[in-house]
């Protein structure tokens, strides 16, 4: 990213930046998701709540990556097309409220 900021001719224009972050953004939660993903549905749950868990835990990561991509695409359409970005952010925000609710359901659920 850095690269990209000092090879740009002209500093006014945040573009090439943006694109190595998005890029990299890309490349770095692709890993960390997918490797989440890949241990998640490996592991063998033998009980009905190591099942559930398991389920919790694969549901959190594919809406992880749901938003994180939605993130980044706001940041695309936003910092590099100029546009208005709500199409991305609304959903984004949808989902993490949702989110919110259904963790603090579980943690309320389970915890006893």
């Amino acid at each position: 990213m850095v690269l990209a900021g000092v090879i740009n001719d002209d500093p006014a224009d945040p573009t090439p930046t943006l694109v190595a972050a998005i890029a990299g953004g890309i490349v770095f939660f692709g890993l960390m998701f997918g490797a989440a993903l890949w241990q998640q549905l490996r592991a063998r749950a033998e009980s009905e709540e190591a099942r559930f868990g398991k389920g919790v835990a694969v549901g959190y990561s594919i809406t992880g990556a749901v938003v994180t991509g939605l993130g980044l695409a706001a940041v695309w359409r936003a910092g590099i097309q100029g546009e208005d970005a709500a199409i991305f952010i609304a959903p984004l925000v949808g989902i993490v409220v949702v989110w919110a609710g259904v963790a603090l359901w579980l943690v309320h659920r389970y915890s006893s």
